[in-house]
């Protein structure tokens, strides 16, 4: 699973001139909450892409945005997504 966000408006840091920030998470069996901890991001700012699989996941439909270190999937993960 990776998890990146877009900064359109200086809402999270990124490194100079990149402008996208990302982290790739192991999964376990069945997790459903899955922290991020390279960055932070703003709720609901729709600057969130998060992909399972090389698939893109839609935010209310496939995962919630918990906090702004965190998601959590609404369907359970296997291991090695």
């Amino acid at each position: 699973m990776s998890a990146s966000v877009w900064n359109p408006g200086a809402t999270v840091p990124v490194a100079s001139g990149s402008g996208v920030m990302s982290e790739t998470i192991a999964m376990t069996a069945a997790q459903t909450v899955v922290p991020i901890s390279s960055f932070t991001y703003t709720i609901a700012s729709r600057a969130l892409y998060v992909y399972l699989n090389g698939v893109l996941l839609l935010v209310g439909l496939d995962y919630v945005e918990t906090s702004t270190s965190s998601i959590t999937l609404l369907a359970p993960s296997t291991v090695g997504d």
